[in-house]
Order: C-alpha cells, then sequence, then structure tokens
C-alpha cells in the first residue's frame, strides 16, 4: 500500500475543507471545531492562519483570490492576505445546525450539506440536508437564492462532479454510500441511486475528490487511509495509507496538480490533526469559483 508524508505537523482538532488555489500555488484548509483558516505556501514551505468567527465548514475561491467561508449557518468574505473576515448574510437554518462540506459547480451554485452541531443528540438523524447557493444576477458577493435540494441527511459529506459534469457524486458518511444523481443546469433531477457501499472495515467516508481520468478520491474516518474506486465500474483501484485514524479530506495541487493533499482529525486525542501529501500518477482539476 502507498502511504502518505507528513507536511505539515499542526495539531487540528478538525482540519478538513483542503482547496488548491492554482492561480497562486497555494493550499487552503480549516480546522472547523478550531476555528481556524490556515494557508499553505509549499515554495515557501510556509504556513499562515488566521482564526474565523464561528465553526467554519467550507472554504469557496472568487475568481479574484477572495473566499467565501460557510461559518455555522452564515456566509463571510474573507480576504487572506489582509486577514478580514466580512459578515455577508445569515441563512435560515435552526440555531443548532451547521454547514459541512461543500463545493461550486461550473454554473457558479454553491452545494453544501448541513448537519447537528451535536451528534450525540437523537434529533441529530436525518437533521441535515444539501443546499445550493445561487448568486443572484448582479453578482453582488455574498447575495445568494438559497435552495433545499435534498434532505434527510445525518451528516452529508463529500462532493465531485464527473469529467463532463453530468453526473454529481455524494457521499451520505453514516450509511456508508456514495450516491450519483444526474445533473442538468437547473440542479439535480431525481435519477439518484447508490453508486457505491463501502465496508464498515474501511471506516467512514469523509471528503472526496475527483482526478482527471474520472475516479474518486475518498478519505476514510476512522480508517487511516484515503480510497480510490472508479464509479464506472464500482471497484476499489488503489489506497493510500495515512498513518492516522481520522482522516478527514482530500484535494489535487500543486504546480502540475499530482500531488495529493490531505487533512486529519485529531477528534479529541492528544496527536493527530496534521497535514499530508503523496505524489501521483494521477492528475487533479482545479476547483470551480465563484465569480
Amino acid at each position: 500500500m502507498k502511504q502518505a508524508t507528513l507536511l505539515l505537523k499542526i495539531g487540528c482538532e478538525l482540519g478538513e475543507g483542503c482547496v488548491w488555489d492554482e492561480k497562486r500555488n497555494r493550499l487552503y484548509f480549516i480546522d472547523i471545531t478550531g476555528r481556524q483558516l490556515h494557508c499553505y505556501l509549499p515554495e515557501q514551505n510556509e504556513l499562515t492562519s488566521m482564526p474565523v468567527s464561528n465553526l467554519i465548514g467550507t472554504i469557496i475561491l472568487y475568481v479574484d483570490g477572495t473566499l467565501l467561508a460557510l461559518e455555522r449557518h452564515s456566509l463571510y468574505h474573507i480576504n487572506f492576505d489582509e486577514k478580514t473576515e466580512v459578515f455577508l448574510q445569515r441563512l435560515p437554518f435552526h440555531e443548532e445546525l451547521r454547514f459541512n462540506d461543500g463545493k461550486c459547480d461550473r454554473f457558479g451554485h454553491v452545494w453544501v450539506g448541513t448537519m447537528a452541531i451535536n451528534q450525540d443528540e437523537p434529533s441529530s438523524k436525518g437533521a441535515g440536508s444539501l443546499y445550493c447557493l445561487e448568486p443572484h444576477l448582479d453578482n453582488k458577493k455574498g447575495d445568494f437564492k438559497v435552495r433545499q435540494c435534498l434532505t434527510n441527511y445525518t451528516i452529508p459529506n463529500g462532493l465531485a462532479w464527473s469529467s463532463k459534469d453530468e453526473v454529481f457524486y455524494h457521499i451520505d458518511t453514516p450509511k456508508h454510500v456514495i450516491n450519483r444523481f444526474s445533473v442538468t443546469k437547473q440542479g439535480l433531477t431525481n435519477e439518484k441511486r447508490t453508486l457505491l457501499s463501502i465496508s464498515e472495515q474501511e471506516g467512514l467516508p469523509d471528503g472526496m475528490t475527483i482526478d482527471t481520468d474520472g475516479n474518486l478520491w475518498i478519505a476514510m474516518w476512522g480508517g487511516s487511509k484515503v480510497v480510490c474506486y472508479d464509479p464506472r465500474i464500482g471497484e476499489k483501484i488503489d489506497e493510500i495509507y495515512v498513518p492516522e485514524k481520522y482522516v478527514t479530506c482530500v484535494t489535487f495541487g500543486g504546480s502540475d496538480m499530482h500531488t495529493l493533499y490531505i487533512t486529519t482529525a485529531k477528534n479529541g486525542q492528544k496527536e493527530g490533526g496534521n497535514l499530508y501529501y503523496i505524489r501521483l500518477d494521477q492528475k487533479g482539476r482545479a476547483a470551480y469559483r465563484l465569480s
């Protein structure tokens, strides 16, 4: 089995949400419960960080290099270079819900899941949803129309689109499944089907990315690994050992997009929550951005 290499010993309580900025050659990632936004510059081997206002679930790149941050139930605009954070919009979610994983599609819509903050409460089961945040026509930052697209999630997680963007992949973590949906410009169709069911022995599927060949790379919470599946045949074709239990998120980056970055979580342990990487033959795709 391949093995990831430790890149940064940082100790995130819940490291997540890694996004590569291919225009500036930098990696952003977050610590959800630590309320931190991190930026790693590979050429300088330098890490800088800034605190954020709340539980940060997702970051999305704008075309100008600034960020949309989805924190708890609100939207913020962040200029990382200036270390500024500006409140944009409060969304009409229940107070005990927060944003989890999310991404931007090629139409400039933000797809993001919500989940209960306290997962020990019985009411957390099925409390989450998948939302689509659609910018209004004036493209004013943070001015979104909100649509609830899918309900009855406990922990909605990793997202990816196929190479031609006609298929949307989405992880339902507690059910150990990756679902497949057909996509139109108007959104998802009702043609949902279970693409993959992952064994409990592998861990829980968490964050996900896709390479240029259309293969899905999935971080396995509790499994100390990243697994790669070919969705066309439904079979595992590769896996990477990560020397930590709680593997959370993956993204391709580097100047040639052949580096897979991997975040992890301490999750209450004394050690962990570090950043890893591995060089691969497979190549990643740049993230879609908001205009």
